[in-house]
């Protein structure tokens, strides 16, 4: 989402806002609006704004900025050309505290395109390039706000998805860089994760709005692998990374969950995500190489923030090797072999539930094959099979392995067997000999059963066998 970019610049200006003393923390907002009919994109905020004698030199020059090289949402000074490639026009409105004018610098992107086309080298384009800025001054009128930075994006280019006009896009992609709050309606730990931020400067939220709709975070309790198949953050774990003299790089959180297995891609909320000022940095698998296997980097979920000293790169998709980043990727090394330990564990325990869940199955659909037995002998047969596959399950359990379900599943057929070892029903018991035709005895049923258990495939087929030959001749209770 290239043309976002100025996102980056929109925030410098509100924090200088809210520096000055113009804007208290909690006012700060930024609008963006979509409107698809006139394919118009367009990012508003209410900070600063710029004073008229800086125009010219912060929006017609290439490769100059105001910015600190230092800080960390862009400092090289051509973001504001990024829109170009997206669209015929690029605008930039503004007004600074205290003016009565109002500044907007046009940009052209049909005479840039000629433009590139006729020079020939690097010198001849940066001189044309900045002759095409169209510096525009008018008197604010009362509809304008006292002080206001806006970039306007207008007749953007179809692209194959058109993802710059689809409001849905564009609101995923805000829920995952940009600097919004948490939503404390649907994420139980957000406060206890904001005041653990708090304390890294540069850290803060900005009340952001798409087509009025206010933007959050996506980070929720819930986490939907399927619309059966559901996850929860039972807690967050903190955690802090500090240099070899104690001095704090950054702090992070990651949550506590069942760990079920890689979380779907439509859940935003999956990877230990690295952010700076709260903008995310690269993507959900930034830090995909530090795990044993690089399939954990997206069973996990968490954020970590650094201080403005790590510096980002120019794509904003890592980091410059700096001595604090080393530090950071040393820490990560240490605390990804911790985690990869427990998706391990949680795997393994998954895999012995499903086993001993199978193993329970088993022995429940043995019990309940036999509405009746041959003999004592084939009874005893039966519940011996049955007993060494429960004893399977209480060894694992012995071992370790707590599990709700698999206790009561466990007790209720324990219970079951020593019913049936009790008192299990054979045909020498459970027949009716009056309902025997001449030529036929119990000894005869028997003989005939007994063929079928020894003959018989699976547990299955034998007792379907077994409950159609012997079904007529039970005795009615």
């Amino acid at each position: 989402m290239v043309a976002l970019i100025r996102l980056h610049d929109v925030v410098a200006l509100v924090n200088k806002a809210i520096e000055k003393g113009v804007l208290f923390s909690g006012e700060e907002r930024i609008d963006i609006s979509i409107v698809g009919k006139s394919r118009t994109l367009t990012i508003e905020d209410n900070g600063y704004g710029i004073f008229s004698d800086k125009i010219e030199r912060l929006l017609c020059s290439l490769g100059y900025s105001e910015k600190d090289s230092r800080n960390y949402r862009g400092f090289r000074g051509i973001g504001r050309l990024g829109g170009l490639a997206y669209c015929k026009r690029l605008l930039f409105t503004t007004r600074a505290l205290g003016e009565e004018d109002v500044a907007q610098v046009e940009w052209d992107g049909s005479r840039l395109s000629s433009a590139i086309n006729e020079v020939s080298n690097s010198s001849d384009l940066t001189s044309v390039i900045v002759k095409l800025a169209q510096i525009k001054f008018r008197k604010a009128t009362k509809s304008d706000p006292t002080h206001f930075f806006r970039v306007t994006m207008e007749e953007i280019s179809r692209f194959y998805d058109d993802s710059l006009l689809n409001i849905e896009n564009v609101k995923s992609y805000l829920t995952s860089i940009a600097p919004v709050p948490y939503n404390e309606s649907t994420f139980t730990f957000s406060n206890e994760v904001k005041e653990h931020f708090s304390g890294i400067s540069g850290w803060r939220s900005y009340l952001i709005y798409l087509n009025g709709y206010q933007i959050h975070k996506a980070y929720r309790d819930e986490i939907n692998f399927s619309i059966t198949r559901i996850d929860t953050i039972k807690g967050v774990e903190l955690f802090e990374i500090r240099d070899v003299d104690d001095n704090l790089i950054g702090r992070g959180w990651y949550a506590i969950t069942s760990l079920i297995g890689a979380i779907p891609k439509s859940e935003k909320i999956r990877g230990i995500r690295i952010r700076q000022g709260n903008i995310e940095i690269g993507n959900e698998e930034f830090f995909r190489e530090i795990y044993t296997e690089a399939r954990f980097a997206v069973w996990h979920i968490g954020e970590i923030e650094l201080i403005r000293g790590v510096r980002p790169n120019a794509r904003r998709d890592g980091f410059e090797q700096t001595t604090e980043y080393e530090r950071v990727l040393a820490f990560m090394n240490i605390f990804g072999r911790r985690l990869s330990s427990v998706c391990r564990k949680a795997s393994y325990q998954r895999n012995q539930l499903q086993r001993l869940n199978l193993i329970l199955d088993r022995v429940e659909k043995i019990l309940s094959y036999y509405p009746i037995f041959v003999d004592y002998d084939h009874a005893e047969s039966v519940i011996y099979k049955a007993s060494l596959l429960l004893g399977k399950v209480r060894k694992v359990a012995l071992n370790g392995m707590k599990n709700k379900e698999i206790e009561r599943k466990y007790h209720k057929l324990l219970h079951l067997l020593k019913t049936v070892r009790n008192d299990p029903p054979v045909i020498s018991n459970c027949i009716d000999g009056r309902l025997l035709g001449k030529g036929c005895s119990k000894r005869f049923l028997e003989n005939l059963c007994r063929r079928v258990v020894n003959n018989g495939e699976t547990d299955e087929n034998v007792a379907n066998v077994l409950s159609c030959i012997l079904k007529p001749y039970l005795r009615m209770n």
